[in-house]
C-alpha cells in the first residue's frame, strides 16, 4: 500500500449531505468484563466518518458507556450469564434492516451462550449487508461447520496469528512463518477480505490479491487496538465502501494513528488504543494531504 493509491479510497463527503447519507453501522459489541471493546469500535466508526452508530449490546455496558459514548444509539440485548442470550438475535431484526454495515465480536467473551447467540443470529444477518468478524465473535465463528458457507458475500475477517490459528487448525509458527501465502490460501477458501494482524499486516482478498501495509509500529501492539481497527472499518463500510477497500484504508489509518500517537508521546511503550482512538482524525487529514508526512 502506498499513500497516493490509498488517498482515491476516501469516501466523498458532500457538504450538503446529513448523516443518513453516511451510513449506520451496527456493533453487536462487550460484556460486562469488556466494556471498552464496545466504546473503542463505536467511537471509532464514528470517528471513520460513519453517520450514526447503534450499538446492541447487555445492560451492563450501556449503563456503563451511556454517559461517555453519548453519540450512540442503543439496543439493549438480554444477557445469559457472561454472555448474550440467544433471544437478542431475533430482537436485532429491524436494526439489521436500517444497518449499512454489521459488526460482529469485540468485547465478547468465550461465554457458551454468545455461541448460541451467534447460531441464531447468523442466518438473520441479510446478504446484502456487508459485516465484519472480530475478536470472540470470530473464534466463535470458526467453531461453526462449514461457516465460511453461511456469511455474507461482503464479510471482513481481522484475525491476529492466535485468532487465525483457531480458526485454520494451522499453528501460530506455521501462519507467522508464511503469512502471505496462509492469507492468501484462506481469504480465496473462504470467499472474504482477510486482514492477517501484525507487523506488515496483510489484507488478502477473496479474488486472490494480496496487499501489504508498509506500517508497523509497536505502539498498535496494545490492548483495544484492535477494536479500534474494528471500528474504522465498520464505520467505512457503511458509508458505502465495498469490503476490499474499506479493509485496505481502514488498516492504513489504523497504522498511521499509532504512528502518530508515537510520534506525539515520543515512543511506543505509553501508546495506549485511547491514543490510536484520537489520532484517527490526523490520520485521515495526512492520508488527504500526503506531503503532510
Amino acid at each position: 500500500l502506498d499513500s497516493d493509491t490509498i488517498a482515491e479510497f476516501l469516501p466523498n463527503r458532500p457538504e450538503t449531505s446529513h448523516k443518513g447519507r453516511f451510513g449506520t453501522c451496527l456493533a453487536v459489541a462487550g460484556t460486562k468484563q469488556y466494556t471498552g471493546a464496545a466504546y473503542l469500535t463505536g467511537k471509532a466508526a464514528y470517528r471513520s466518518g460513519c453517520g450514526l452508530v447503534n450499538v446492541a449490546t447487555v445492560p451492563p455496558v450501556r449503563d456503563s458507556l451511556a454517559g461517555r459514548l453519548i453519540e450512540a444509539v442503543w439496543t439493549i440485548l438480554p444477557q445469559n450469564g457472561d454472555g448474550y442470550d440467544k433471544s437478542g438475535a431475533g430482537l436485532l431484526q429491524e436494526a439489521l434492516k436500517n444497518a449499512d454495515s454489521l459488526v460482529v465480536g469485540p468485547g465478547w467473551g468465550l461465554h457458551p451462550a454468545n455461541s448460541e447467540f451467534l447460531n441464531a443470529l447468523l442466518p438473520l444477518i441479510p446478504n446484502k449487508l456487508p459485516v465484519l468478524f472480530d475478536a470472540d465473535g470470530l473464534k466463535l465463528l470458526g467453531r461453526i461447520e462449514g461457516w465460511w458457507q453461511k456469511i455474507p458475500a461482503q464479510t471482513v475477517l481481522t484475525p491476529h496469528p492466535g485468532e487465525m490459528a483457531q480458526i485454520t487448525g494451522l499453528s501460530i509458527t506455521e501462519i507467522q512463518s508464511n503469512r502471505w501465502e496462509i492469507a492468501h490460501q484462506f481469504a480465496r477458501k473462504w470467499g472474504v477480505t482477510l486482514i492477517l494482524k501484525g507487523a506488515l499486516t496483510v489484507i488478502a482478498t477473496a479474488d486472490g490479491t494480496i496487499h501489504i501495509n508498509p506500517i508497523q509500529d509497536s505502539a498498535l501492539g496494545t490492548a483495544g487496538s484492535g477494536d479500534v481497527l474494528t471500528g474504522i472499518i465498520g464505520g467505512l463500510l457503511a458509508q458505502g465502501m465495498d469490503a476490499d477497500k474499506a479493509a485496505l484504508l481502514g488498516v492504513w489509518l489504523h497504522g498511521m494513528a499509532g504512528q502518530v500517537a508515537h510520534q506525539r508521546l515520543g515512543g511506543p511503550e505509553s501508546v495506549t488504543a485511547l491514543d490510536i482512538l484520537g489520532e484517527i482524525p490526523t490520520a485521515i487529514r495526512k492520508t488527504k494531504r500526503p506531503a503532510l508526512k
